[in-house]
């Protein structure tokens, strides 16, 4: 096991607490009315502009099977390196060193990619890459 100390955003979702490594997210905004896109699969809740660019809203607690985001939550906005997606969370608690030692066992959610201890509790690191991996291959059906 290895000690790690980077940077993650802390968001919640239906109680528990999530995390993304700072460099992920482009920025944080609060929710808009996305337009809705005819036959998505229900965790896609639409589009919204933001900066010019289209961006899909992913509703997390959905894709989670968890129920669904608080219609006052956050949208965060990925890196448009990463994909042109936001994720609709409950609330972002902030900015965390992630620091203590991390486990070498796999989550039992194959969209988390690991657990991380803080001083404040256990945070849910999201597996990025098969997330949009999950969208990509529920879009092709």
């Amino acid at each position: 096991m290895k000690a790690s100390s980077r940077g993650l955003l802390v968001f919640t979702l239906q109680g528990e607490r999530y995390g993304l490594s700072l460099q992920d997210v482009l920025e944080v905004i609060d929710p808009s009315r996305p337009v809705p896109v005819p036959r998505a699969p229900e965790f896609i809740r639409g589009v919204i502009n933001v900066h010019g660019s289209l961006v899909t809203i992913l509703d997390l607690a959905r894709l989670l099977a968890c129920g669904e985001a608080a219609p006052a939550g956050k949208f965060l906005v990925l890196d448009r390196r990463i994909a042109n997606l936001a994720l609709w969370v409950d609330s972002v608690e902030g900015f965390v060193a992630e620091e203590g030692e991390l486990g070498t066992d796999s989550p039992a959610d194959e969209l988390i990619a690991r657990e991380v201890r803080s001083g404040t509790g256990t945070i849910r690191i999201l597996a990025l890459d098969r997330i949009v991996n999950r969208v990509e291959e529920t879009l092709k059906r």
